[in-house]
């Protein structure tokens, strides 16, 4: 398998702030499609510790669920039947638009989880814990790009969404530049075979692959020397950083908040959403 070229993130390394990574191990495409397979076809009841779910997170947060009727239109699957590339109906063919894929209908967050989804976190027993790590480290490292999140929020069922996609306004901005600076990696020299193995159709795969893809530019833009632009073009409407604090600084200088993502996916959970309150992390209904 060819190796993808970014970092991964190791649980077990004590963090600090000003702690820089290096290169622990490349993820290959097999690394990716096992990561696809633990998300998408849970096979292991772990029950490897008691999980308290009512208890704060290590570091004080606050932890929440997410919590709702279930969808009516996919039954909390977050797919719904449809034609796809033939005219045979094909059942769960496209993500469930009424519940944007999430299995719930006006999902509202609480302190406690719906009582269906309490055996899935049962089931993953101490992965909640280190993917509640690798969420909360990824949130410290927004601090210099705006405000950081500490409440941890889980989702149960549906699909996986991309943490690719942010509602935090400093990470917007900061994807947005690394899309336009590091646009010619969209090219031959792409992982391809990564492209073809996530291209099958397969629910979760597209998050995934923009996850990997948004790692390895960020990564190739610290490695070119890049420095945080005073402005740069998206869409055809400038972009004005001038005032911003994190202006000509070097990006291999910052806190990298992607690589945390990536451990998230290997432990056979997901990255949701990450905004200025809040980080949504999505566990499989086991």
């Amino acid at each position: 398998m060819a190796a993808l070229t970014f970092r991964v993130v190791e649980t077990h390394r004590a963090h600090t702030d000003r702690e820089r990574y290096t290169c622990s191990r490349m993820w290959t495409e097999e690394d990716v499609n096992k990561a696809v397979e633990n998300l998408l076809r849970p096979k292991r009841p772990f029950f490897d510790s008691d999980v308290v779910l009512s208890s704060p997170t290590e570091w004080g947060g606050r932890r929440g669920f997410l919590v709702g009727p279930v969808c009516s239109a996919c039954h909390g699957d977050g797919r719904t039947g449809g034609y796809d590339r033939d005219p045979v109906w094909e059942d769960k063919a496209w993500t469930c638009s009424k519940c944007v894929s999430t299995g719930l209908e006006a999902a509202r967050v609480s302190p406690h989880p719906r009582e269906d989804d309490v055996a899935s976190f049962e089931r993953i027993g101490s992965l909640l814990y280190r993917a509640e790590r690798c969420a909360h480290l990824a949130a410290s490292r927004l601090a210099p790009w705006g405000r950081a999140p500490d409440e941890i929020v889980w989702r149960v069922g549906g699909l996986p969404r991309s943490g690719h996609a942010p509602e935090h306004p400093g990470l917007t901005l900061l994807f947005g530049w690394l899309r336009v600076a590091c646009n010619d990696l969209l090219s031959a020299t792409d992982p391809q075979a990564l492209v073809k193995l996530l291209g099958n159709g397969v629910s979760g795969s597209a998050e995934l692959y923009a996850d990997v893809l948004l790692a390895w530019r960020y990564q190739e833009a610290c490695a070119r020397g890049m420095t945080v632009p005073t402005s740069f073009m998206q869409w055809g409407k400038k972009i004005d950083l001038s005032a911003h604090p994190l202006a000509s600084m070097r990006l291999a200088d910052l806190p990298n908040p992607i690589e945390p993502w990536l451990e998230i996916w290997s432990l056979g959970l997901a990255l949701d959403v990450i905004s200025e309150e809040h980080v949504i992390l999505h566990c499989p209904r086991l």
